[in-house]
């Protein structure tokens, strides 16, 4: 927290990072302020981990969460999103967390629990270069109906000077293969 105390700047310390996401309860989305507004639209937004190893000069997303990246255990993460969808009768839950796919076996675990979920409809946001044409055929296999793709700037310049280095024609290529799938992008 920092404030203004008379004509000083004052600073508390950081707060530790909770380093255990699988410790968190799932929320009461009855008593989220949105809860009925998210089911007209068929969706429920839920929180899978936090964190991003990136230094995109846009994004405080990297320096909020100090570059440490932490996600809910593979298993307990599919059985939340079983229970969120049978629970409130929704047709997706939206994983909200800036980069969804950045560790390679955490994502192949996740996506064989979710094949095995009951058909449960997910989404979630990623970096296009964070994933192949494979992987984006394995996360349509696992129930994944939508992604949303963090690409900025079509420019390879802008991409340069904001510090994300997407390669514009392989992200295309990324994006292309997964709407060919049927995945909303």
């Amino acid at each position: 927290i920092t404030y203004r105390s008379n004509s000083k700047i004052v600073s508390t310390p950081l707060a530790p990072l909770l380093s255990d996401l699988d410790s968190l309860t799932l929320p009461d989305y009855q008593a989220y302020p949105h809860y009925r507004e998210a089911l007209l639209y068929g969706f429920i937004p839920f929180e899978p981990g936090r964190g991003c190893p990136h230094r995109c000069s846009f994004c405080s997303t990297s320096d909020f969460w100090r570059r440490r990246m932490r996600q809910k255990s593979p298993r307990l993460l599919a059985d939340q999103i079983k229970m969120i969808v049978h629970k409130y009768k929704v047709k997706n839950v939206l994983l909200v967390q800036d980069l969804f796919a950045v560790d390679r076996d955490w994502l192949v675990a996740f996506l064989r629990a979710m094949e095995a979920s009951d058909g449960a409809n997910w989404g979630c946001r990623l970096r296009p270069d964070s994933v192949d044409a494979q992987t984006v055929a394995d996360l349509h296999r696992a129930g994944c109906s939508h992604i949303f793709f963090g690409v900025e700037s079509g420019s390879q310049r802008s991409q340069k000077r904001m510090g994300k280095n997407l390669d514009i024609s392989q992200a295309c290529k990324t994006v292309e293969a997964a709407a060919a799938m049927g995945i909303n992008v």
